[in-house]
């Protein structure tokens, strides 16, 4: 992503190429979690900066364009990383089954957690599982409730602080950097990439 925007500030191909081919990793990799993190960046990013919206348009007509297509492949390696059903969980890569391992090892230490670095140790201590794939889940295994509060007051701080900044400023760098964050942090919903 910053380097598509080293190409709208540089006006430098090389910028736009090396962007583009960054940014089709999630998708070309099957990452769900971070796929959805980077079409939520751009989303947000065209939607919400003056003069983006043709953008927006272009980029939500691409994603429901190349779903369909995808889908209607015969590719099983397509078929079967879109296979999801939340009901049973089925698709989600263990997902439940690592949050419900999640909730059981917050229940020992609820309000102050566990320590920083424990989640990896105390998932193969009690279950056969290595980490939650959430960042809530995670961050509120090692630090509890009290840092998980903390934790969701710093992403709302800086989050609504590059917003400010970039609704006063009218400066795009802002606004990159609230939809990169924001980006990152619903794919941390499945993952952990503000954690490392």
């Amino acid at each position: 992503f910053f380097l598509l925007f080293g190409f709208y500030l540089l006006r430098k191909k090389y910028f736009l190429i090396f962007g583009f081919i960054a940014l089709m990793i999630p998708f070309i990799t099957f990452a769900r979690g971070m796929s959805i993190g980077v079409i939520m960046s751009l989303l947000l990013f065209f939607g919400l900066r003056k003069g983006g919206k043709l953008f927006f348009l272009v980029i939500i007509t691409t994603i429901i364009f190349g779903t369909v297509k995808l889908l209607e492949s015969d590719n099983i390696l397509i078929k079967t990383a879109t296979n999801v059903d939340v009901k049973t969980g089925e698709g989600f890569s263990n997902r439940y089954l690592l949050w419900s391992q999640g909730l059981e090892i917050i229940a020992k230490s609820p309000i102050l957690g566990h320590g920083f670095s424990t989640s990896t140790y105390l998932y193969g201590k009690y279950f056969s599982g290595h980490m939650a794939h959430n960042i809530l889940i995670h961050t509120t295994i090692e630090l509890g409730i009290i840092g998980l509060a903390l934790y969701l007051w710093m992403i709302s701080f800086i989050l609504n602080n590059r917003y400010r900044l970039y609704r006063r400023t009218r400066n795009d760098y802002f606004l990159l950097q609230f939809c990169l964050f924001a980006g990152i942090f619903i794919s941390d919903m499945s993952g952990q990439e503000l954690y490392f």
